[in-house]
């Protein structure tokens, strides 16, 4: 290889560095801003999932167990499933982090 073709070809790879970044620099915005989006919206899934345990754990604790044992016992079911539901929600995410 001569002087001259490796002086073209440091110059190609200056120019492909310098193309890639400029590009870099245009779609980097774009990427992180649809990443941030798809972050949030589990981020609200979750916290609307934990406000609406809260919500039911409030209630339970106004309802008598021995008076009404039946809308207690569906209470409390109802809170297991949404905080197993809330678990694997958080499990599926730390999944598809590691995933990709």
């Amino acid at each position: 290889m001569s002087a001259a073709e490796a002086d073209r070809w440091a110059w190609l790879l200056v120019l492909s560095f310098v193309f890639g970044c400029n590009v870099l620099r245009i779609l980097l915005p774009s990427f992180s801003s649809f990443m941030s989006r798809v972050l949030q919206k589990d981020a609200e899934q979750e916290s609307q999932m934990r406000a609406e345990i809260q919500d039911m754990k409030q209630e339970l604790s106004t309802v008598n167990m021995m008076d009404e044992f039946a809308r207690y016992a569906r209470l409390e079911r109802k809170i297991n499933k949404m905080t197993d539901k809330l678990k694997t929600h958080g499990m599926e995410t730390l999944v598809a982090w590691k995933a990709s």
